[in-house]
């Protein structure tokens, strides 16, 4: 019974506040609409490729060690390592760097290896940059693609890698964004705070 008097004069309490509560609701909705707006645009830029074990064994697995992989049967288990290391990154900083906006080569090793992103599937792998610069981002795809496979045969590692779609064309790509209905939500939650404490504080 008392749960029921409580959920009633909450509701009262509510319905007395309600504009204070949509004020709050409206707000929320804004500012998490004006944030997306602000938001730098990305682009990604994607390239595919074909792996396959050409049966290096040991020196996959090695490689794997070196760039603080976990061993494992599949391909993915053993390229991905490779793809994200700080070994390539820098190569590809080397690579590419008259043609990339000028930075220090250990700054863009960190921001190469923040923009990979990778997904495979039975030895094949969509290896996409996510870059601020639309032209760029179409690039270094391309320079990592070409980088790669420079990178494995000078460390012996016998892995046949086929482009199968260089990158072409780069979309738009937001890497942070706040649901404009979860803005509204906090918006809301806000207000019911609100509109209790003055409730208890002031009446």
């Amino acid at each position: 019974m008392d749960d029921e008097i409580n959920l009633i004069e909450y509701w009262d309490i509510l319905v007395k506040h309600k504009i204070l509560v949509a004020v709050f609701v409206v707000i929320g909705f804004f500012i998490s609409s004006i944030y997306n707006s602000i938001q730098p645009v990305y682009y990604k830029a994607t390239v595919t490729v074909l792996s396959r074990d050409s049966g290096a064994g040991s020196l996959i697995s090695s490689a794997v060690s070196l760039f603080g992989g976990v061993g494992g049967s599949s391909a993915e288990n053993k390229l991905i390592p490779i793809l994200k290391s700080r070994n390539l990154a820098y190569q590809v900083v080397k690579a590419s760097e008259q043609s990339i906006t000028a930075f220090p080569r250990e700054f863009l090793v960190d921001e190469y290896i923040s923009a990979i992103d990778v997904k495979s599937s039975d030895g094949l792998y969509n290896l996409s940059i996510i870059w601020p610069n639309r032209d760029e981002a179409i690039l270094l795809a391309n320079k990592y693609e070409e980088e790669l496979g420079k990178f494995l045969s000078d460390k012996a590692i016998s892995f046949n890698i086929l482009l199968l779609d260089p990158a072409v064309s780069a979309s738009p790509f937001k890497k942070k964004r706040i649901d404009s209905k979860v803005g509204a939500l906090i918006g809301f939650l806000a207000g019911v705070v609100l509109a209790l404490y003055v409730e208890r504080k002031f009446v």
